[in-house]
């Protein structure tokens, strides 16, 4: 990633040289980012999203299609 902080809740991201282990730190960051308080745009959409959001997430509706 190339930001300093997550996307829903911008907890911080080391940069480079930081610290020997920026890459898993920050993608532990981007995942409880992603679990903290979870939010679901819609759970009736039967075709996905156009361009979705980066950390929008969507439930998948019986009989969808578009994968």
């Amino acid at each position: 990633m190339t930001m300093d902080s997550t996307f829903r809740w911008a907890l911080p991201q080391l940069f480079a040289g930081q610290a020997q282990k920026e890459i898993f730190h920050n993608e532990a960051l981007a995942r409880v980012d992603m679990l903290l308080h979870g939010a679901v745009e819609s759970a009736d959409e039967h075709v996905p999203p156009a361009s979705p959001a980066v950390g929008a997430c969507w439930i998948v509706a019986a009989g969808a299609s578009g994968a």
